[in-house]
């Protein structure tokens, strides 16, 4: 399959609707499946609140409500509201109609006249058309006589419905927040509650909508569940949101991306965890590599140049826009003044906004042209002030946020580490400038402890170290999630007896943020004494901050007794997470030609998290030792494990060369022919490898000699075509097909 005949799997300009496409979201997602499970026939109405900025994910994931509420026999009913669907009539009718049409036909409703009951006769009732007396609904003629919605008459046909259908009905509305400012439809709704059973209602919507929910069902705020949509922060949301496009073509990140987790970093940043931004970063970096533009998806200035003009070609108001207009004729000072009161929109006040910029390093511009150029920004509506926090002015939106973002780093001019506009509080603001004055101090043998995200708090920390050195856990419970972090910090650090963490610590009137380097004891790294650090704690103190490096020293337990617990006691995921590091580790161990290092990386991998990588990477490892036999077993458990075809194809050609060391060249064609068809079932993309042992035809004999970074189909179809001659070679010399396997 060529690349340039698929389809682009990244979709920025619609919802996900396909669960196989959907990221993130566990959390949001249990919630709302345990309140679907609770809505039956015979319990109250609930309600759900999906709330959260634009472009944030909210009718995606009311698109998985769907799916969810379908699986649990819930009949559903969606709802696209449009501008004038606030008028109480117009809102209940546009219901009814759905309703009408979701409901029906299943419950078997009938006119007098034997006619099925239909939305498009419903339609006609509404609409004036004579109603016989004993069609067995009230609601259309009523409104239809009134112009006034009738709780009475409305509230009988939905008990009708349900009684007919014998389950519940879940009604999904989108864009809800066109009912912000109307009470009258709300309170229906709330009544509707009190005295109706077997509903369900879930309204997604902006964040407008919360107000009026709280003022009307404050008696009863106990029955509208909120549901706050935000932003990913997690790399791993990120990783999922670019992986789950590319796996339905059967590729994986690392087929697509020359370092994945680069890529994953840089577009949290990038998008601020906006879902639609990386879609459409992802979009661009497909087409660029589609089109041959590129070799791989690249994140690179080229890239974030074609998102831009996306933008502005798909955007006419876009391009007009005061900030778009007042951007483009900004000094290097300025815009990075209205990118650092921008970095914490609705998040942070100026004075919080300065120290923040000014840890890492010492800011481009003094306080007082700080002062200057947000006044300036006031006064020409670019920026406002709301609560004490900077938000952007009136009529700016996602387009201004997205195009700020590129055009600060389209700028060669640009800073090291230049501030960008983003959502995150004051606390996490201040936290990514502390990373950013790690990532400057830091020595060669110490680095930033992975974590979660900016928002990990101390405590979790601490009980992963506890967990680490007691190697024991309460009652039975899977230990701190921080214990995936401090075991990939280990092994990064070189598996030593003690593992040193610096932690920084900076506090500013009410804010406090916290982060953390990690060294082997060896190191000696003392961030406290380091001249970066100590400018930096010079700087935070003069205007009112304090700024704290601490290190403490971790013993540990003997290696593989830590593993031998964390396989005992570790959840699914961290297991996966930690066979993940050890995958990743043995690289560096087989690059330094350390193989019993390497295969024992492997063999904890496997142990951690039995899967396709660690059963392929050791079935190579003992090929290139020349352990034929062993080779060939981990291939063909590779085979059990592999899940995407090009997976399949290298343990496949990984095994036919196990079959070559060991004599059977028959065998060998079968595997390679094998593994050629499985690579045709996915695009033609050039799979590389790092490395890959190859056949070589020398005086009559095929042996095997390592490559690195080959192309997986040129080389299964050269090995195939060299397996063919040492068959044709060995018939000629009368030597047979190859060994008994009797």
């Amino acid at each position: 399959m060529n690349l340039s005949q698929v389809r682009n799997p990244f979709d920025y300009a619609n919802p996900v609707s396909e669960p196989h496409l959907f990221a993130g979201r566990g959390r949001e997602l249990g919630q709302i499946d345990y309140l679907l499970e609770q809505t039956d026939r015979d319990r109250p109405v609930g309600y759900i609140a999906l709330h959260g900025e634009r472009a944030a994910g909210k009718t995606s994931l009311l698109n998985m409500t769907e799916l969810l509420a379908r699986r649990r026999s819930r009949l559903t009913v969606r709802i696209q509201l449009s501008p004038g669907d606030d008028d109480p009539a117009a809102f209940f009718r546009k219901f009814y109609e759905e309703l009408i049409g979701a409901v029906a036909g299943e419950a078997g409703l009938t006119a007098p006249d034997g006619r099925p009951v239909t939305s498009r006769l419903v339609r006609r009732l509404f609409d004036g058309a004579e109603r016989d007396p004993d069609f067995p609904l009230e609601f259309p003629e009523s409104l239809a006589q009134s112009g006034r919605v009738s709780e009475m008459a409305l509230r009988a046909d939905l008990e009708l419905l349900t009684a007919r259908l014998g389950r519940s009905v879940a009604v999904l509305i989108d864009e809800a927040q066109i009912l912000a400012g109307r009470e009258d439809v709300l309170s229906v709704l709330r009544s509707l509650g009190m005295r109706l059973r077997g509903y369900l209602f879930v309204l997604a919507g902006t964040s407008e909508l919360l107000p009026g929910i709280q003022r009307v069902f404050a008696p009863i705020l106990r029955q509208f569940v909120m549901v706050k949509v935000e932003r990913f922060s997690e790399g791993a949301e990120v990783q999922h949101c670019l992986a789950k496009p590319l796996a339905a073509l059967g590729l994986e990140l690392h087929d697509c991306f020359a370092h994945p987790h680069t890529a994953v970093a840089d577009l949290l940043r990038l998008t601020d965890g906006n879902p639609y931004e990386i879609q459409l970063y992802g979009y661009v970096m497909f087409s660029r590599w589609q089109t041959g533009v590129t070799g791989q998806m690249e994140l690179t200035t080229e890239t974030l140049e074609e998102v831009r003009s996306l933008l502005e070609a798909g955007s006419e108001a876009g391009r007009h826009s005061p900030v778009v207009a007042a951007l483009r004729g900004m000094s290097a000072k300025r815009l990075w003044v209205f990118n650092a009161l921008c970095s914490s929109l609705d998040g942070a006040g100026v004075d919080e906004l300065w120290l923040a910029h000014s840890l890492a390093a010492p800011p481009p511009v003094t306080r007082d042209e700080f002062d200057r150029f947000h006044q300036e920004f006031l006064a020409e509506g670019l920026l406002e002030t709301r609560d004490g926090a900077v938000r952007l002015g009136g009529g700016a939106g996602m387009f201004e946020e997205i195009y700020t973002r590129l055009w600060t780093l389209s700028r060669p001019d640009r800073p090291a580490h230049p501030p960008l506009l983003s959502r995150l509080s004051a606390e996490l603001q201040l936290s990514r400038q502390l990373e950013n004055l790690l990532r400057d101090i830091l020595p060669p043998d110490a680095r930033l402890l992975r974590t979660c995200c900016l928002g990990m708090a101390p405590e979790h920390l601490e009980e992963g170290l506890s967990a680490l050195d007691s190697l024991a856990v309460e009652d039975g419970r899977p230990p701190s999630f921080t214990v995936a972090f401090l075991h990939a910090a280990i092994l990064r650090c070189g598996m030593p007896s003690a593992l040193d963490l610096t932690t920084l610590t900076c506090t500013f009137g009410g804010v406090t943020a916290v982060r953390w380097a990690v060294a082997a004891d060896s190191a000696e790294f003392e961030a406290g004494a380091h001249p970066g650090f100590l400018a930096a704690q010079r700087r935070v103190r003069a205007l009112g901050g304090e700024l704290l490096a601490e290190r403490t020293r971790q013993p540990l337990k003997p290696w593989r007794r830590i593993i031998d617990w964390l396989v005992a006691v570790a959840t699914d995921d961290m297991r996966k997470e930690m066979a993940q590091a050890h995958d990743s580790a043995v690289y560096t161990a087989y690059a330094a030609g350390d193989l019993p290092a390497a295969e024992e990386h492997l063999r904890t991998a496997f142990q951690l998290a039995p899967a396709w990588h660690s059963a392929n990477n050791l079935g190579y490892v003992m090929l290139r030792d020349g352990r034929a036999g062993e080779a060939l077993e981990w291939a063909e458990r590779a085979l059990d494990q592999a899940g995407m075809p090009v997976d399949r194809a290298l343990s496949r050609f990984n095994a036919a060369m196990a079959e070559v060391l060991g004599g059977d060249l028959a065998a060998a064609r079968e595997r390679l022919a094998l593994a050629r068809e499985e690579l045709s079932a996915v695009p033609d993309i050039g799979h590389h490898c790092a490395y890959l042992l190859v056949p070589r035809f020398r005086d009559g004999e095929l042996t095997l000699h390592e490559v690195a970074d080959p192309d997986l189909g040129e080389k299964i179809a050269e090995a195939a075509e060299l397996v063919e001659l040492a068959e044709r070679y060995r018939r000629l010399q009368g030597a047979g097909p190859g060994p008994d396997r009797s």
